[in-house]
């Protein structure tokens, strides 16, 4: 990829830069960890949980609900954006979040080495969406047409890899850097600012059902680079040192409520609706084609940190490092499967 594609990357995360370094220094630039000690079993081990505010993250908002069956005490911290929680993770200010499966090779980059992921979330809850009168069915009609982006989303990585798949460069397309939540994209297609916006669930929907746009004929999902994955469950190496009996409860209480969604698609949808305040209908057609798991392929995520390198947008090669920062045990011990069967490298 090509040097403007990074800088737009550059723009949107370099004011998260002084966080990340910021958690590294605290932790001895992520390498140091603190002296284990015996977790007090006699009260509900506190847990500071960050939540983006999207359809994957059902697990999590529903997670303080049986926090008490694990002995675990959930106090929730809202993001808007993965970034956000990245950075409040690299500074200690939360223990656990789910964040872009990029995220770690972008704290990597900066030398931030303390955040561990421990499963993944959903796939499919990223999205494309044309307003009406524009027709977009293959890859080649990009061409010309005003495609609203959030740099440095998961959500654009996967578009920019398909596009590059798919044999276009993307400097030659007309991208506009959307800033803010994802209301901010809806409004700009409103106003006809955008033919295209590269977003996530619900604002995609939010235009179809509102009657302005529709889903495109392309897919941003399936590119090899970057595939569909949303996001993952991580935690810090600090809250893995001081409290690993409840860093297992934790993830157990995961996969129990990822388990009941997988199972309860409406369940799923009803939390949605109700933790975000939006319409049930609008829930239901976000996650309709989304789906929910713990599994995480590490070769995915070492493929992620690759295609950063490759596009500039991270100058550090991590991707030797990347599977350092994963850790499958605590989800070994969750399902009773192995590191192969929950997605570990195969080389």
């Amino acid at each position: 990829m090509t040097s403007a594609f990074a800088k737009e990357e550059h723009r949107v995360h370099r004011r998260f830069v002084q966080g990340l370094i910021a958690g590294a220094a605290l932790l001895t630039a992520g390498l140091a960890t603190p002296v284990a000690r015996a977790e007090d079993a006699s009260k509900p081990t506190v847990v500071r949980l960050g939540i983006i505010n999207a359809a994957s993250s059902a697990t999590l908002w529903a997670l303080p609900e049986i926090g008490k069956k694990y002995s675990l005490d959930f106090k929730e911290v809202t993001f808007q954006r993965y970034a956000d929680a990245r950075t409040a993770l690299a500074a200690g200010d939360i223990d656990a979040a789910n964040i872009g499966p990029q995220d770690i090779a972008l704290s990597l980059n900066q030398g931030v080495r303390s955040i561990v992921a421990l499963a993944g979330t959903a796939s499919g809850g990223n999205c494309l969406a044309v307003r009406n009168g524009v027709t977009i069915n293959d890859w080649q009609q990009l061409k010309g047409k005003s495609i609203g982006i959030g740099a440095g989303s998961i959500s654009w990585l996967m578009f920019a890899a398909s596009v590059a798949e798919n044999g276009l460069d993307y400097n030659t397309l007309k991208t506009i850097n959307i800033f803010g939540s994802g209301m901010t994209f809806t409004k700009a297609m409103q106003d006809r600012q955008i033919d295209m916006m590269v977003a996530w669930q619900p604002f995609c929907a939010q235009a179809v059902l509102g009657g302005y746009g529709s889903y495109p004929g392309i897919d941003h999902l399936k590119s090899r680079a970057v595939d569909g994955l949303d996001g993952i469950f991580v935690t810090t190496r600090a809250f893995m040192a001081t409290h690993p009996a409840a860093l297992d409860r934790v993830v157990a209480a995961y996969v129990e409520l990822v388990n009941r969604f997988q199972a309860h698609h409406d369940e799923w949808t009803k939390v949605y609706a109700e933790k975000t305040g939006i319409d049930p209908k609008l829930a239901a057609e976000s996650v309709r084609n989304a789906t929910l798991h713990y599994t995480l392929s590490a070769d995915q995520m070492v493929r992620i940190a690759k295609f950063l390198l490759e596009s500039g947008i991270i100058q550090h090669d991590v991707s030797g490092e990347v599977l350092q920062n994963i850790d499958y045990q605590p989800l070994m011990k969750a399902t009773g499967k192995t590191e192969a069967e929950l997605g570990g490298a195969t080389h």
